[in-house]
């Protein structure tokens, strides 16, 4: 049967790094343990590999290691690292040797665990939450939230596997989770019966002109996205966006009304035709009176952008709504610097709480940046001039002072 070449040959339906989901809150799902070598097209979003759930990070256990402080990661290409080469400059894997750096002898270890995807609306990434990450036992999820996160479904991702759906011998994704899958996948005599001899016949459209039907078409991305509306669930739109955080909200308390883990909202602005003009500002508020309702952190990130972007001698996005390497650096540190601020991870040891204070102050479009040099630097530093310095590619800019100013690592107060 295989050496005639009888049986037809099946796959599930994905596309790139993408698969039709069975949970219907989720509509598709990252494909488990994927590799991808050398440059990744546009489905495969980043190279290298995926850990054995799909997503960018390394394997965790589920069960936290004693002496562990989890922090779960929610969001799309943004935290996925769209366009970024190396998973390591990707701003949830920077967070977490920020935050690791921050601590001392004897504190919790922090983990940040990513469970960002391509394409997810809030509500799928708190479905994420839900049927995935509430395993792994966090103490702290943070939404990173995009302003396009109120629409739908990626509709070029639903059109994609819509079209894929439609071969003929595509294998739905609970077959792949259950005993049939080594049939399917493997089996030459089970695909020659199930795909060659039981099938009902398919009609193939042809080309313009030899009788193409333009009603003969694959199923409808509407047919996929039914998968995840329902009466009570809006699809898209801000009424979408309250629904997932109130049932963030939920799943943020135990039975007992008590806190499960904290929730920390990180808002990324669009980083061009708006981010210095405010054009976007009522979509901003909307998610911040979303957060105050429920008591989430908020982190509005289009200060420090204004301030990388103002500062920096390279670019700080990719395109509209991603980030370059630098834009995911100063991410990370105005996330961190939010965090330990208001004491949602383990507090800092002594001495990495301390941070340079040039002429009294650490505001400023450096201000997020001197704490990288208190964490190694154990000595008085004096300036006369604003002097560019350049941390990891980032050049922070001092304020003027009128005079020579010596100044010593104090904590924060």
């Amino acid at each position: 049967m295989r050496i005639a070449g009888a049986a037809p040959e099946v796959s599930p339906i994905r596309r790139g790094r993408l698969q039709l989901s069975d949970d219907p809150g989720l509509v598709f799902e990252p494909v488990p343990g994927m590799v991808v070598e050398g440059k990744a097209g546009l489905w495969e979003a980043w190279s290298g590999a995926a850990n054995r759930l799909g997503y960018r990070d390394r394997d965790r256990p589920a069960e936290k290691p004693a002496g562990t402080f989890r922090v779960v990661v929610l969001g799309d290409s943004i935290a996925a690292g769209w366009g970024i080469g190396r998973t390591a400059d990707v701003f949830p894997a920077l967070l977490e040797r920020r935050l690791a750096a921050a601590g001392g002898r004897g504190e919790p270890r922090v983990e940040v665990l990513n469970f960002a995807v391509a394409g997810y609306n809030t509500a799928q990434e708190v479905a994420t939450l839900a049927g995935r990450a509430l395993a792994f036992d966090p103490d702290l999820v943070l939404l990173a939230y995009c302003l396009n996160d109120r629409r739908e479904p990626d509709p070029r991702i639903v059109a994609a596997l819509a079209e894929e759906a439609a071969r003929p011998a595509a294998v739905a994704p609970s077959w792949l989770a259950s005993g049939l899958r080594r049939l399917a996948l493997e089996s030459a005599l089970w695909r020659w019966l199930r795909y060659a001899v039981l099938a009902e016949p398919v009609e193939v459209p042809g080309a313009p002109g030899e009788g193409f039907d333009p009603e003969a078409r694959p199923p409808a991305p509407d047919e996929i996205l039914d998968r995840f509306d329902d009466d009570e669930a809006p699809v898209a739109g801000p009424s979408m966006v309250e629904a997932a955080f109130d049932r963030l909200a939920g799943l943020s308390r135990d039975e007992g009304g008590g806190r499960r883990f904290a929730v920390a909202v990180a808002v990324f602005p669009y980083l061009r035709g708006g981010l210095f003009r405010d054009r976007f500002a009522d979509h901003h508020e909307h998610v911040a009176a979303l957060a105050a309702r429920h008591g989430f952190s908020l982190i509005d990130l289009r200060r420090p952008f204004r301030e990388c972007a103002a500062a920096a001698d390279e670019p700080i996005a990719l395109d509209r709504y991603h980030p370059t390497e630098l834009g995911h650096r100063c991410a990370a540190e105005a996330i961190a610097e939010r965090l330990l601020a208001e004491g949602l991870v383990p507090a800092p040891s002594q001495r990495s709480r301390s941070i340079v204070r040039l002429g009294g102050s650490s505001r400023g479009r450096a201000g997020a940046w001197v704490r990288l040099i208190a964490e190694r630097m154990a000595i008085p530093i004096r300036t006369t001039t604003p002097t560019p310095i350049h941390i990891g590619g980032m050049p922070a800019r001092w304020a003027p002072h009128a005079s020579p100013t010596t100044t010593m690592m104090k904590p924060i107060r």
